[in-house]
């Protein structure tokens, strides 16, 4: 796929967009489960939970709520179990 490339100058200051040929009808699925951080995460982020407190807290303090609920959005971000969206232009259907 070869971009096109343009920089538009406003107020000195230079803008970059990027122009990609457009792809109708094509679904291509992220597939996250197939990384190394995905199958690290799904396989071993309970047990870190569970041992979070005796293990680490003494030396880096409680566990904040918000990097268990981070990593649970990102398992479930890319799974069609957890639901999907279906984007299509209505003028040209693409």
């Amino acid at each position: 796929m070869i971009a096109k490339l343009f920089q538009i100058f406003r107020d000195s200051r230079p803008i970059f967009c990027v122009i990609l040929p457009a792809m109708p009808g094509i679904y291509r699925p992220r597939h996250p489960e197939r990384t190394v951080l995905y199958r690290v995460l799904f396989h071993h982020f309970d047990r870190f939970l569970s041992e979070y407190e005796s293990c680490f807290e003494k030396e880096y303090g409680f566990l904040r709520p918000i990097i268990k609920e981070v990593v649970e959005r990102y398992l479930e971000c890319g799974n069609p179990r957890y639901g999907f969206a279906r984007i299509r232009c209505p003028s040209c259907g693409e």
